[in-house]
């Protein structure tokens, strides 16, 4: 008695429409994802430099005001109060060297 030939026990899966489709969806699927990924990504980033520009402007119009009202001394805690916390300010002293720093965005600062 002959045996079954070892070709028909081979998985004909991928060669039938069915399986065709699989693949097919499957790809499409994997191409969806990293579409959503990609765009996502994007947007986030978009949407925070946004934020960080405008957060930035408002504190610079913030001092600026501050500033065209004439002379007058800041100290650390006003200072600090007039810049978003994400940023940082240095001043610069007539020396050329650091005055003083406030925020936590300031270089050499942890937050913790």
């Amino acid at each position: 008695m002959k045996g079954p030939e070892l070709s028909s026990f081979r998985p004909r899966r991928l060669a039938t429409i069915r399986g065709r489709i699989l693949i097919g969806v499957l790809v499409l699927l994997a191409a969806g994802l990293i579409g959503n990924s990609v765009a996502g990504a994007v947007t986030l980033r978009n949407y925070l430099d946004h934020r960080a520009e405008v957060s930035l402007r408002a504190s610079g119009d913030r001092v600026h005001r501050l500033l065209a009202a004439g002379p007058q001394t800041i100290n650390g805690t006003q200072l600090s109060a007039l810049i978003s916390p994400i940023l940082g300010m240095t001043v610069i002293g007539p020396d050329g060297g650091v005055a003083a720093q406030a925020g936590d965005g300031v270089l050499g600062r942890s937050t913790a």
